[in-house]
């Protein structure tokens, strides 16, 4: 079997599985709970490219990692992309807002900005939690750690947007 269809196949298991699984499961409908479904499943990829160099030879266990990785790792950027822009999206929120409410007024729509205020809220709340800044808005450690790493990525890419 082609090493492109062996990843793409485990791929787009892990996707089947989510879909139609894990979508419903409260720990996926959770950033958190997303980023650990993708890194185990990249864990798990790395595993069986492994066991490729068991039964096979290493030039192509390497092979199918690079690809698997690849693949992974654009797969998984999208999809926790996609997935956190459908959870968080203002316009969806406000959308969703006018569904329920029916159209909103010239007067309502300030208001609506509400829903932004409170995103940045949670977000600089998550940074928190996870140990990268402390109240006072000062970085830890880890988030000086971090914010290098994020200029690494800006220095590679000339200061260009990645997406």
């Amino acid at each position: 079997m082609s090493v492109l269809l062996i990843s793409a196949s485990y791929v787009g298991l892990n996707f089947a599985v989510y879909a139609l699984a894990g979508r419903h499961h409260p720990a996926l409908q959770t950033e958190r709970g997303i980023f650990v479904w993708h890194a185990i499943s990249y864990l798990l990829a790395l595993l069986l490219a492994a066991f490729t160099a068991l039964l096979q030879s290493p030039a192509d266990a390497l092979i199918l990692g690079g690809l698997l990785a690849g693949l992974h790792g654009i797969y998984s950027l999208s999809f926790l992309e996609i997935w956190s822009l459908t959870q968080g999206s203002y316009s969806l929120q406000l959308l969703s807002r006018i569904e329920q409410c029916g159209p909103l007024s010239a007067d309502e729509l300030p208001g609506a900005t509400d829903i932004g205020s409170q995103k940045q809220q949670d977000r600089a709340e998550a940074i928190r939690r996870l140990g990268l800044a402390r109240t006072d808005g000062r970085l830890t450690p880890a988030g000086r750690l971090a914010a290098h790493g994020l200029r690494a990525v800006l220095w590679l890419s000339h200061g260009r947007p990645l997406n």
